[in-house]
């Protein structure tokens, strides 16, 4: 039998060897407790390369030469050990937060972990004045957080005829959840037809009484003059939008304006006309360090799905600034 030789004497065979074959592991597994600058706190977590480390515990840093620490659980990670490291606990170690008021006497909120927070149930019981709490302990003491929410649409002002406080109680946000209503008639808007011109009303509910002569409001939907209801999304410049100027009406139970455009109060009928409309988002402001910012500027508006608010469900957006 003749052989396929690639010189006298040697045959080249090219053998697989990567099938069953068994790769050397290191079975030791190391121990730390140090201090870290982020993470869950005196509570054991598996790390098993330098890239666990950074993202559970955060980057080493120069205070108290607390590098050290760093670097000895880097060094025996690189040798293909595994590690149990906790991250130690300190009286000043708090969670920063964001709050409507702080007085003299805080002395912090201290939440260890996710499991920490689930014992001490602050999903059932609020912690009262504080808005955001950070995540880990003494990290991101230097971030602002900016809500962006869908909570209103325009911003209506100017508001004569009748006093807020006088459709509504006497006090505070008297007219929040009222229904907020507007002629549509003569509107026209695009279909697969061409165009087709509105009537009805478009209708709203009120979000926030700014003062006595102005509020803020979201739209929900159109009503057509048979009683077919529709719900719309607004949007700055269209058709379902409440105008420039113009007349409202405003009522408990969610009756509309008439025909005519002339809206009518709860308490008396009489004309409620308004000077100014703007949109809510573009208007709306966020404090930071030293300057004011437009929400429009960091973020697109949150589209709240109607489906989301059948449920009572708002839809947010956050920025860390």
């Amino acid at each position: 039998m003749a052989l396929n030789l690639a010189s006298p004497g040697i045959q080249v065979r090219e053998v697989d060897l990567t099938i069953g074959r068994v790769d050397a592991t290191s079975g030791s597994i190391g121990a730390l407790v140090a201090p870290f600058t982020k993470g869950p706190v005196e509570e054991p977590q598996l790390i098993e390369s330098e890239e666990d480390l950074l993202q559970t515990f955060g980057q080493p840093y120069s205070v108290d030469k607390h590098y050290e620490y760093w670097m000895v659980a880097s060094s025996y990670l690189a040798y293909g050990g595994t590690m149990q490291v906790v991250r130690a606990n300190d009286a000043g170690l708090n969670n920063a937060v964001i709050s409507s008021g702080i007085s003299s006497t805080y002395t912090g909120i201290k939440i260890k972990s996710d499991t920490h927070y689930n014992q001490l149930g602050y999903d059932e019981n609020v912690i009262a004045g504080i808005e955001y709490v950070a995540k880990h302990r003494s990290y991101a003491n230097g971030i602002k957080v900016a809500t962006i929410d869908s909570k209103s649409d325009q911003i209506i002002t100017g508001i004569a005829g009748t006093t807020l406080s006088g459709v509504g109680h006497a006090t505070g946000n008297s007219v929040v959840g009222y229904a907020i209503t507007q002629t549509a008639y003569g509107r026209t808007k695009a279909d697969a037809t061409g165009t087709t011109t509105l009537d009805g009303y478009i209708k709203g509910i009120v979000t926030k009484q700014v003062s006595e002569t102005a509020l803020e409001l979201k739209i929900l939907s159109h009503v057509a003059s048979n009683g077919t209801e529709t719900a719309v999304d607004y949007t700055q410049g269209g058709i379902y939008n409440f105008t420039a100027t113009g007349a409202i009406g405003l009522t408990t139970t969610g009756q509309q304006i008439t025909t005519n455009g002339v809206g009518f109060s709860t308490i008396s009928a009489g004309t409620v006309t308004y000077t100014q409309q703007q949109d809510w988002f573009c208007t709306t402001e966020h404090r930071t360090f030293s300057w004011n910012i437009r929400m429009d500027q960091l973020s697109d508006k949150p589209v709240l799905q109607h489906m989301l608010l059948q449920e009572a469900v708002d839809l947010m957006r956050f920025t860390l600034l």
